[in-house]
């Protein structure tokens, strides 16, 4: 057996007073450890803050901002503003009046709405598609209907990653 992985007789011990041997404690720190300011940074003269200054930064700001000015408005200008109100008060009176009128335009449509709905379900209407009044269109036989619809296609298992359905769609998506 050596003794490479094991630590030495002192620092196996591991106590500062260690036998006799002056034990003086190490002064290096790591650079993680290191105190990199010290000192706490003080403000120059020239960044210190007077009352003065405050006063001056006060008084150029009261005199920016906007002065309210107020006028008044002379008695054409009320007469006017009075005018437009009852011109739209007016209008808002038409307006209502309009919307009824056309609210009982829609309630007449919708009444004959409900009338033709009544006469394709009623056998009237069977009748009279039968008689021949109206012409069906060539299209309409029972032979062309559904076409288009294709029964879903039963998934096939195939164990191989090239032939297998997601690989085909994938290749028909992305890459074609």
């Amino acid at each position: 057996m050596t003794n490479v992985g094991r630590p030495t007789w002192y620092s196996a011990r591991g106590s500062k007073h260690q036998g006799g041997i002056n034990y003086v404690p190490s002064k290096q720190v790591s650079a993680q450890d290191v105190i990199v300011q010290p000192e706490l940074k003080k403000r120059k003269v020239h960044q210190l803050i007077t009352r003065e200054m405050l006063e001056n930064t006060n008084k150029k700001q009261e005199e920016l901002k906007p002065k309210k000015i107020e006028y008044k408005e002379s008695n054409d200008k009320q007469k006017i503003k009075e005018e437009i109100k009852e011109e739209e008060i007016k209008e808002e009176i038409k307006e209502e009046i309009e919307s009824e009128d056309t609210e009982e335009a829609l309630k007449k449509e919708y009444e004959e709405m409900e009338e033709e709905e009544e006469f394709s379900n009623s056998s009237d209407s069977q009748q009279y598609f039968s008689d021949g009044l109206v012409q069906r269109k060539w299209y309409d036989d029972v032979v062309f209907k559904n076409q288009a619809k294709e029964p879903p296609k039963q998934a096939k298992y195939i164990n191989d990653t090239l032939r297998n359905e997601y690989h085909q769609h994938f290749m028909d998506k992305f890459i074609k």
